[in-house]
């Protein structure tokens, strides 16, 4: 069941679970760059992929790894501010 609660996005008007859709879909576009080793920069300081160890199989409903995304995104985000990337 879908609520009736609206937002206002332009000149359209969207459900509430059209807008937590679209939310999701930024967020997994975000942390899967943030997550990416080709494109972060922590691999160059731990020797796991965390997209692959934590983001994929969260993603495929495989388990909860909420927490440790969140982490790493943290270190991510962190390493990519006082390294300036």
């Amino acid at each position: 069941m879908e609520l009736k609660s609206k937002a206002f996005s332009g000149a359209r008007w969207m459900t509430f679970g059209t807008v937590i859709r679209f939310i999701l879909q930024v967020a997994q576009v975000f942390f899967s760059d943030m997550l990416n080793p080709k494109k972060a920069v922590y691999p160059q300081f731990v020797d796991e992929n965390f997209e692959k160890k934590y983001l994929n199989p969260h993603l495929k409903k495989q388990g909860n790894f909420v927490e440790m995304i969140s982490r790493t995104v943290t270190l991510e985000y962190w390493l990519r501010k006082v390294l300036g990337y």
